[in-house]
Parts: C-alpha cells; sequence; structure tokens
C-alpha cells in the first residue's frame, strides 16, 4: 500500500496510471474517503470486495464524469435528466446518488441482472472529475471500511486500519487542500418518476 501525496496536482498522472492499470485506490470523493478502481477492471472490483468482506449482491456506486458517459452506461428518460441536471449542476443541493437501470454493457461487467438498479453520481469534485475524464471510464467508489462497520472518515485511520488488514488497497492518496465531509451522499431511487424513493438522506 503506496501513500501518494498530493500537492497541486503533482502526481495526478500517476494516480490516472494506476487506475488504468487495474489497481485500487482510496480517493476523496466529493462526500468521504472511498475504495475506487475503473469500472472495466474486473478483477480490481473483486479485489474490492475481498477488501471490505462485502458480500457479492451489494452494489457499488459508480461515478461519471459528465452526462454523456451517464447516457453511455445507464437508461435515462428526459424527467430523470432534468432531476439529475437540477441536483448535480447546483451548488444549493448535497452531493446526491441516484439509482437508475444499468445498460446491458455495465450489466456484464459488473455481472448484475436486468432488473436491478444501480447506483450512479457525477461528483461535486473537479479533480474527481479530471481522474475520471482521463481514464476515460467510470469508477467505481465504496466506503472505507468492513462491510456491516462504521464507515471511516479520517485519513490517518483509513491507514493504519488498512496496515493490519490482509487484503489492502494499492494505494492511498492524500490531499492539501480537500477535505472530507461529514457524512456520505444522499440515495435517491428514481427508477420510477412516479414513484421517487430516498434510500438515505
Amino acid at each position: 500500500m503506496i501513500l501518494i501525496k498530493l500537492r497541486n496536482n503533482l502526481r495526478v498522472g500517476e494516480i490516472i496510471k494506476r487506475f488504468q492499470d487495474g489497481q485500487v485506490g482510496v480517493i476523496l470523493s466529493d462526500t468521504i474517503y472511498g475504495l475506487s478502481c475503473s469500472v472495466n477492471k474486473k478483477e480490481a472490483i473483486e479485489k474490492i470486495y475481498r477488501i471490505k468482506n462485502r458480500p457479492r449482491h451489494k452494489l457499488l456506486v459508480v461515478l461519471i464524469s459528465d452526462f454523456v458517459m451517464l447516457e453511455k452506461y445507464f437508461l435515462v428518460s428526459k424527467e430523470q435528466k432534468i432531476i439529475l441536471k437540477d441536483v448535480w449542476l447546483s451548488d444549493d443541493f448535497y452531493p446526491s446518488t441516484f439509482i437508475l437501470r444499468p445498460k446491458k454493457e455495465i450489466q456484464k461487467i459488473l455481472n448484475i441482472k436486468n432488473s436491478h438498479g444501480l447506483a450512479v453520481r457525477l461528483p461535486k469534485n473537479d479533480f474527481l472529475i479530471k481522474i475520471i475524464k482521463s481514464i476515460n471510464t467510470p469508477l467505481v467508489s465504496t466506503s472505507c471500511n468492513l462491510s456491516g462497520e462504521a464507515e471511516i472518515s479520517n485519513l490517518k485511520e483509513i491507514i493504519s486500519f488498512f496496515r493490519n488488514q490482509k487484503y489492502q488497497p494499492d494505494f492511498v492518496v492524500s490531499y492539501n487542500k480537500f477535505r472530507p465531509r461529514k457524512k456520505p451522499s444522499k440515495i435517491i431511487d428514481i427508477r420510477n418518476i412516479n414513484n421517487i424513493k430516498l434510500i438515505r438522506f
């Protein structure tokens, strides 16, 4: 497990290459620190499940860079897109994750059924968006903790925790300017536009 100290966007290229090579990293999203990897690296996704000791049926969050990437991997109606733009492109809303219907391409990648929804978020974090655009594929993300246990938001505690675990991420990114928020994103299920459900708020 390597610590990458990010100062003034230096070493960004190294982070990008590590994701392209199929590594798992601890990286700050627009909410809290999370375990992440490229969505098209199946071995890295399986490694995240081993690190967390997470049941395979519990899906990960998909992080995208823009609406073009969203529509490549998800089925999105005009009504859903209006909601997403209102929330994702506004600074008035807390970072929010939405459950949508995934397209076949990402169903196959993540080994999920057609009937299952998948959580997706456009981060309110320019650095993270830059990473996703550079690797030209979404990232998957999940909180830094063992499945069923409390989330860990402090970077020093995250590093200390993983050093004592059998399975570890490949790298951890330390930031100079950015700080995690106090809570994870909201989760809203908008698969049925006439029956919107707040899953976590």
